[in-house]
C-alpha cells in the first residue's frame, strides 16, 4: 500500500515539472483567469503557449496549504487572531494569547498549545510557515514554545484546527499554529506592560521595541522584547494553602508498625488527617526571572521576479529557585526507606514504632538547593523565491537552521547515599533539631542539553489552467533535514545517587527526506476540492505517507460547507528512541503478595526501575475528519460550526504504571506483550520485587470527538462600535487506552479535562476610547482521584477579564486592565490545587503603554 501512495506522489507532481519548465512571453494582463473571475472559453490555437500568465491579483500562502490563494478562507478551519484582537486582549506574549483561546480544549500553560487535547507535542508551531526551534532534553515531550517571537513583531496568529501531516509532516497531527510577523512598520514602535498581582511577588514587566523601514524593493524589521518577573515565595500565594497542609511529604512524618503515617514529635501544625503538615513550602522561593526575545527580518527584491528574504530569531531566558532539600529516594519517590537494622535505636520512642522497617519524610531546612536554568535558542531562516519566467509559477528555496540549548546547574543536590549514612550513624536525626549536621550531604551538579536541526526545502506552486470545469492549481516540494540532540549530566545522576532525580545521558542524530504535493480545483468560485499527499522518509525508524482530501462548497454567498479527511503522524522523538532511564519506583504495594493469604505482605515498597531502549518504535498515526459550515447572513453577522473527530493509534507510552495490576490479574507471562519485566527475588513467582525493567511501546490509542462553534456580530450605534464574539469548544468523548486488557475509557469530565470551554467577549470602540470584556467559562469537573470512587463534582466559575483603552494622536495608547476581576476561583476541597492551565489563580492588574514614532 505504501508503494501505491508513493507512486501517487510522483504522479501528482508531474504537471508541476512540465509547467515549471515552460514560460509565457505574452502580456501579463492578457487572457488571465483567476479564482475570482469567470473563465472565458478561448478557441485553441496551434502551437500556442498555454502556460497561465501571472495574475495581478495578489495571492498569499495560508496555513494548511502550499498553494497560494486570494483569500484565507479555505476548505479547512483556520482561526485568525489579528493584531487588533491581540492588543485589545491585554496579553503580553503569544503563549498568553493562546492560553485564553478555546483552541486548547483542555487548556494550556501559557508556553505551549494543545489543539484537540491530544498533547502539546502533537501541535506544530510555525513562524512564517517555517518550523520553530525545539528543545533537546532527554525528558522532552516534543512540545515547542509559542513564545519565541516578541509580540511587538507579531501581525497575526493563524490556528489550523485540523490535521495537516499531509502538508507539513510530523507533529501537525492535532493542528498547526502559525505565527506571522509584521511587515507594516515604518519607524519605531514602543510598548511596555506592567502586571501586578493581588498576591505578594510575581509582578512582571515586559518591554518591547520594534523598528521597521520600507522601500520600493525592500522591507526591514527588528524587534526585541525584554521581560522581568519578580521573585515570590510559594506560601505567599493564598491559593497554595489548598495543598500546603494537605500533603505531608515535605514535613517530618514516618510510617509506624501498622503503616499509618504519623507526625514527628516536633510537629507544629497538623492537617485534617492528623499528619504533620507544617507550612511545607514556606521556604520554596522563586528568584527574579528575566529574558529577551529578538527577531530581525529582511527582504529585498533582487530583480522584479526574484526576492531574497531572511529571518533571525534568537532569545535567552533565565530562572532560579531555592528550596530546602527533602528526603527523597532517587527517581521521584517521597521519603527514604529504612530497614529495622538501619533505623537508629532512638526512634523506638516514636509512637507506634518498635524498630521495624519504616519510611521517613523530612525537610532539611539547613540545606538549601539552588537551581538555575538558562535557555539559549536561535533560528536562522534564509531563502530565495521568484517566478519561472512570466508564468504564474512561483518557486521558493529555503534553509532553516535551528539550535536550542538548556543548561541547568544546581547547588546542594541531596546525595542519597550520604543522607542515609548520616541518618544511620546518628549525624543527622530528622526528629531532633539539635542533631542535624548536613556536612557532606549536598553536591553541585549540572545538566546540559542541545537540540539542533538543519532544514533545506524547495517548493513550487502555480496554476495548471482550466479543464473539466475547474480552475486547477498545484504545488510540489522536496525537503531534507538533519536532527541532532545531546544530553549530558553530572555523575551523581548517572550513578542514581541524586535524591529525587534520575540519571540519563544520551546523544543521537537522524536524517529526514520528504516529498509533498497538492492539487486544488475551483469550479465557478463556489466549489473547491483539494488533495494533499506527503511522503516522509526517516533514517532511523522508517517511512510514512499521508494523504488528505478537503472540499469547500458555497451554494450561496452567505452559506459555506467544508469537509476534510486525512491521515497524520508523529515521529518518535530522538529522545524516545535513544534514551535509557535509571531510577526508582517508590511507595507501591505489591498486589500479588498482598492478596496471597499465605503472605499478606501489604507494606509500601520501593525498588529500582529502568527504561531500556526500544529500537523498534514506530510513528504514532492518526485519522482526522472535519465537517463544518459557515453562515453569514449579513456583513456584520457570522456563525461557524465544525464537527471533528480524530483517532490516534500506536501512541507511544509504557505499561509500567499498570504492570503490577496486569501481573496480578493475568499472570507474569502477559507482561512481555507490553514490554515490561518484573524481576523477583530468587526467581520466586511470589518473591519480593527486586527490579522492574520496561520499554516504550506503540501500545496506546486516543480518540477525540467534538464540536467547535464560533459566532461574531458587529453593531454600529450612535455611542460606538461593538463587536461580540463567542467561541465554544465542546468535547463529546475523549477515549484513551494504553493497555487493551482493560479496554478504553472516556476521560472527559475529570479534573483538568473539561467537557467544554466557552469564551464570550465584547470589544467596544468610540473615537479615542476602547473597551474589552472577556468571560471565560469552563464545565464543572470531578476532583482528582480514582475514577471508581465517588468523586465530588467541583463547580467551575466564570472568570472575567476587562480592559479600557485611550488613544491620543501624539501621546500614544494607554490601556488599563484586570485579568480575573474579583479574584474568582474554583472552590476545591482541601486536597485540590488550582489548575492554572484552565484558570487564572490570581487577580492581575496591568497597565500598557504603546506608541508608534
Amino acid at each position: 500500500m505504501g508503494y501505491i501512495k508513493l507512486v501517487l506522489v510522483f504522479a501528482l507532481s508531474m504537471p508541476v515539472f512540465s509547467l515549471a519548465q515552460s514560460t509565457d512571453d505574452t502580456d501579463s494582463d492578457a487572457n488571465t483567469v483567476t479564482q475570482e473571475e469567470t473563465a472565458v472559453e478561448v478557441e485553441p490555437v496551434e502551437d500556442q503557449d498555454t502556460t497561465p500568465a501571472r495574475s495581478n491579483v495578489e495571492k498569499i500562502e495560508v496555513t494548511g496549504s502550499h498553494i497560494r490563494r486570494t483569500d484565507i478562507e479555505g476548505p479547512s478551519p483556520v482561526v485568525v487572531i489579528d493584531r487588533a484582537e491581540i492588543e485589545a486582549s491585554g496579553m503580553n506574549s503569544v503563549g498568553a494569547v493562546l492560553r485564553q483561546s478555546t483552541a486548547s480544549p483542555f487548556g494550556s500553560d501559557g508556553v505551549t498549545v494543545n489543539l484537540r487535547g491530544l498533547g502539546s507535542a502533537k501541535t506544530l508551531i510555525l513562524i512564517n510557515g517555517q518550523r520553530a526551534p525545539a528543545e533537546g532534553s532527554s525528558y522532552s515531550t516534543g512540545a515547542v514554545s509559542t513564545n519565541l517571537v516578541p509580540l511587538a513583531a507579531v501581525d497575526r496568529i493563524e490556528i489550523l484546527k485540523d490535521g495537516a501531516s499531509a502538508t507539513y509532516g510530523s507533529d501537525a497531527l492535532g493542528g498547526v499554529v502559525n505565527i506571522i510577523t509584521r511587515k507594516d512598520i515604518d519607524g519605531l514602535a514602543f510598548a511596555n506592560q506592567y502586571n501586578m498581582t493581588n498576591q505578594n511577588g510575581s509582578d512582571s514587566n515586559r518591554l518591547s521595541l520594534a523598528y521597521g523601514t520600507q522601500t520600493s524593493d525592500s522591507n526591514f524589521l527588528t524587534a526585541i522584547q525584554a521581560n522581568y518577573v519578580q521573585g515570590d515565595r510559594v506560601s505567599d500565594r493564598d491559593y497554595s494553602g489548598l495543598s500546603l497542609f494537605a500533603t505531608p511529604v515535605y514535613a517530618t512524618n514516618y510510617f509506624d508498625d501498622a503503616e499509618n503515617l504519623r507526625p514527628g514529635p516536633n510537629c507544629q501544625r497538623f492537617n485534617d488527617f492528623g499528619q504533620c503538615a507544617d507550612a511545607d513550602r514556606s521556604r520554596f522561593i522563586s528568584d527574579p526571572a528575566y529574558g529577551f526575545d529578538w527577531v530581525t527580518q529582511y527582504s529585498h527584491d533582487i530583480t522584479s521576479d526574484t526576492e531574497f528574504y531572511t529571518t533571525l530569531i534568537t532569545g535567552y531566558g533565565r530562572t532560579q529557585s531555592r528550596s530546602p532539600v527533602v528526603f527523597l529516594e532517587p527517581g521521584v519517590g517521597s521519603g527514604i526507606s529504612f530497614t529495622g537494622a538501619e533505623s537508629p535505636t532512638t526512634w523506638n520512642s516514636l509512637p507506634g514504632y518498635t524498630g521495624g522497617d519504616t519510611k521517613v519524610f523530612h525537610r532539611m531546612d539547613n540545606l538549601v538547593n539552588k537551581e538555575t536554568t538558562q535557555n539559549y535558542y536561535a533560528g536562522l531562516i534564509t531563502g530565495l523565491k521568484g517566478y519561472f519566467g512570466n508564468s504564474d509559477w512561483q518557486w521558493d528555496a529555503t534553509l532553516n537552521n535551528q539550535i536550542n540549548t538548556i543548561t541547568d546547574t544546581e547547588e546542594n543536590v541531596g546525595r542519597f547515599s550520604a543522607t542515609k549514612e548520616a541518618v544511620v550513624n546518628g549525624a543527622y536525626d530528622p526528629f531532633n533539631p539539635a542533631q542535624q549536621d548536613v556536612s557532606g550531604i549536598g553536591a553541585d551538579t549540572f545538566n546540559r542539553n542541545r537540540y539542533m536541526v538543519n532544514w533545506a526545502e524547495f517548493k513550487t506552486n502555480g496554476s495548471l489552467g482550466s479543464f473539466l470545469g475547474f480552475d486547477w492549481a498545484s504545488a510540489f516540494g522536496v525537503s531534507a533535514a538533519h536532527f541532532e540532540y545531546s544530553d549530558h549530566r553530572s555523575a551523581i545522576f548517572l550513578e542514581g545517587d541524586a535524591m529525587g532525580q534520575s540519571g540519563v545521558t544520551g546523544s543521537a542524530g537522524r536524517e529526514l527526506y520528504a516529498l509533498f504535493t497538492e492539487l486544488s480545483g475551483l469550479m465557478a468560485t463556489n466549489f473547491e476540492v483539494q488533495l494533499s499527499l506527503r511522503g516522509d522518509f526517516y533514517s532511523d525508524f522508517g517511512s510514512t505517507i499521508n494523504p488528505k482530501l478537503a472540499t469547500r462548497y458555497q451554494p450561496f454567498k452567505w452559506l459555506t460547507f467544508r469537509a476534510s479527511a486525512g491521515t497524520g503522524f508523529q515521529a518518535p522523538t530522538l529522545q524516545q528512541m535513544n534514551t535509557s532511564l535509571e531510577g526508582f519506583y517508590n511507595n507501591f504495594r505489591d498486589p500479588l503478595r498482598c492478596g496471597d493469604p499465605g503472605i499478606q505482605d501489604c507494606a509500601l515498597k520501593s525498588t529500582t526501575a529502568s527504561q531500556s531502549l526500544n529500537p523498534n518504535l514506530e510513528e504514532e498515526t492518526s485519522l482526522s475528519l472535519n465537517f463544518g459550515t459557515v453562515v453569514q447572513p449579513t456583513e456584520n453577522f457570522s456563525l461557524g460550526f465544525d464537527y471533528w473527530r480524530v483517532k490516534v493509534e500506536d501512541v507511544i507510552g509504557s505499561a509500567f504504571s499498570q504492570a503490577l495490576r496486569i501481573e496480578d490479574d493475568f499472570g507474569p507471562g502477559v507482561l512481555a506483550n507490553y514490554g515490561v519485566q518484573i524481576i523477583r527475588q530468587n526467581d520466586d513467582p511470589t518473591g519480593e520485587i527486586q527490579r522492574i525493567i520496561y520499554t516504550l511501546q506503540n501500545l496506546g490509542t486516543q480518540e477525540a470527538e467534538g464540536l467547535d462553534f464560533d459566532a461574531n456580530y458587529r453593531l454600529d450605534t450612535g455611542i460606538g462600535k461593538f463587536t461580540f464574539n463567542n467561541q465554544l469548544s465542546y468535547m463529546f468523548h475523549f477515549y484513551q487506552e494504553f493497555v487493551d486488557l482493560y479496554g478504553r475509557e472516556d476521560i472527559v469530565g475529570r479534573q483538568g479535562l473539561p467537557r467544554w470551554r466557552n469564551n464570550f467577549s465584547i470589544n467596544y470602540k468610540q473615537g479615542r476610547w476602547g473597551g474589552f470584556v472577556l468571560a471565560r467559562s469552563t464545565a464543572d469537573m470531578l476532583e482528582s482521584g480514582n475514577i471508581s470512587q465517588n468523586l465530588k463534582s467541583i463547580p467551575s466559575p466564570t472568570q472575567f477579564d476587562v480592559a479600557a483603552t485611550y488613544t491620543h494622536d501624539y501621546a500614544g495608547e494607554f490601556q488599563l486592565g484586570v485579568i480575573n476581576l474579583g479574584n474568582i476561583r474554583p472552590r476545591f476541597s482541601v486536597e485540590q490545587t488550582i489548575d492554572t492551565t484552565l484558570f487564572r489563580p490570581t487577580e492581575t492588574f496591568y497597565f500598557t503603554y504603546r506608541n508608534d514614532f
